[in-house]
């Protein structure tokens, strides 16, 4: 079965989608005037360097974003690599912090109709060179159901 987004959920994925690089827990928290928090769910290190973060953004303890890091150790700064082991910040923040402004190069943007959930793709890129790889799913029908108490017929 579709389900058909309220105009109000529609506003916040269009807020998720514009938000600027490590703004998203912040343009969430100005779009629902609530609080939202960011978890950093497991981070895993392959072979040679190469590095997953899992990631949960969370509304009312309902995640709305699940995000997926990915990452090769040996193209970033000592500097930033050391903030992003220690895990207490995200990616986002630790650009901020370094005064790093990043370039978000969107891969893929796709909607998928049966699972209600909207994927998207990009790339963080930093002096010409692919410092994150993103990959993110919005969960529409739990984006929706915290919307719904708020939502007042008229």
């Amino acid at each position: 079965m579709q389900s058909r987004l309220h105009c109000n959920a529609l506003s916040v994925v269009e807020t998720i989608l514009n938000a600027p690089i490590g703004k998203i827990q912040y343009a969430l928290e100005e779009s629902l005037k609530c609080n939202v928090r960011l978890t950093v769910v497991e981070q895993n290190s392959s072979i040679k360097q190469q590095f997953v973060r899992k990631i949960s953004i969370s509304v009312m303890n309902i995640p709305i974003i699940r995000a997926t890091v990915t990452f090769d150790g040996n193209l970033l700064p000592d500097y930033i690599l050391y903030d992003v082991l220690m895990k207490k910040l995200s990616i986002g923040q630790i650009l901020e912090k370094n005064d790093i402004a990043g370039i978000r190069w969107i891969k893929s943007l796709k909607l998928n109709f049966e699972k209600n959930r909207l994927f998207r793709e990009y790339e963080i890129i930093n002096d010409k060179s692919t410092w994150f790889v993103i990959c993110e799913e919005i969960d529409l029908d739990s984006l929706q159901s915290i919307l719904e108490p708020h939502l007042v017929n008229v």
